[in-house]
């Protein structure tokens, strides 16, 4: 998925690294060797003589395309300077570090899965749960909180909200700047050389949030969740959709999933086809077992 490496040597003889993940989703790039980052600039400082391959800015945001989101997204310089020129680390941390944006936008649960909590399962499960996560634009109220079971799966550390305490300068031997997306919203492409793909991230959250059913096919009559919507794009005619599927041969019940994750997935996880309008309560989808089926209406 890297588009390249660049091996940059410094005059004492030290190597930084720079990896690529950039696609025209989001761009991403993974720092390794003496990395700074300082609050005050919102600077990375790469200990490397300068290269063309390294970026000057990076909005660390996962949906890059979209003009309205990326308004919201902080952006960061990256630099790389000499070692004597690096500014003076406040905090060293042992373990690697990834630096993400929780925009403004993601307070929209869809948003919030698929521009942070899919490309973020993506970027730090290699890690075995042993990464710092840095948070800038911080919804504290929503983003980290919302989805607070997930992230303690993905890592053992506390969240690191780098907007608070601009006076520091935090040091890595491996930064990732950005998240690794891939081009569907709510999908990981499948790879090869790891266990990255959107099957294991929906086992993940069925361990996560203690969901019982993992395959469909132990009910006699398919259990169908009918999404209601309370505000736009309503359904007018539930009760006879309801009526329908059990003409059809399912088992129907109709919800309001609400805001609530935890909540939603116990919900979702006992059915086996989700029937919904279009919004972002489909993303509680992820929640499904394993072969079962969606019908979005339009």
């Amino acid at each position: 998925m890297a588009k390249y490496l660049c091996i940059c040597m410094s005059e004492y003889g030290g190597e930084s690294r720079v990896l690529n993940y950039s696609n025209s989703r989001s761009d991403a790039y993974e720092f390794t060797g003496d990395v700074r980052l300082e609050g005050s600039s919102a600077t990375v400082f790469i200990g490397s003589m300068d290269n063309p391959n390294i970026p000057h800015t990076i909005k660390p945001y996962a949906r890059k395309g979209f003009t309205l989101a990326m308004y919201s997204v902080s952006a960061f310089q990256i630099k790389a300077v000499p070692p004597e020129k690096l500014p003076h680390c406040t905090k060293t941390l042992d373990a690697p570090a990834i630096l993400f944006s929780t925009a403004r936008i993601a307070l929209n649960y869809f948003h919030s899965v698929s521009d942070v909590m899919v490309p973020l399962f993506a970027t730090s499960q290699r890690f075995n749960r042993n990464v710092i996560f840095l948070v800038t634009n911080h919804n504290a109220s929503c983003v980290t909180s919302v989805h607070r079971k997930t992230i303690e799966t993905l890592s053992k550390y506390e969240v690191v909200d780098i907007d608070r305490d601009k006076n520091r300068t935090l040091c890595f031997t491996n930064l990732i700047v950005g998240l690794k997306a891939h081009p569907s919203d709510l999908s990981i492409d499948p790879s090869p050389l790891s266990s990255l793909s959107t099957r294991n991230l929906t086992r993940l959250l069925r361990t996560t949030y203690s969901l019982k059913r993992d395959l469909v096919g132990d009910h006699i009559r398919p259990r169908m969740l009918i999404v209601s919507r309370t505000k736009n794009r309503k359904l007018m005619n539930e009760l006879e959709l309801l009526k329908l599927a059990r003409m059809l041969g399912f088992d129907p019940a109709i919800h309001d999933l609400g805001d609530h994750v935890e909540y939603s997935a116990k919900i979702v996880n006992t059915f086996d086809i989700m029937v919904a309008v279009h919004g972002s309560a489909l993303t509680n989808m992820l929640f499904l077992p394993e072969n079962a089926g969606r019908v979005l209406l339009s």
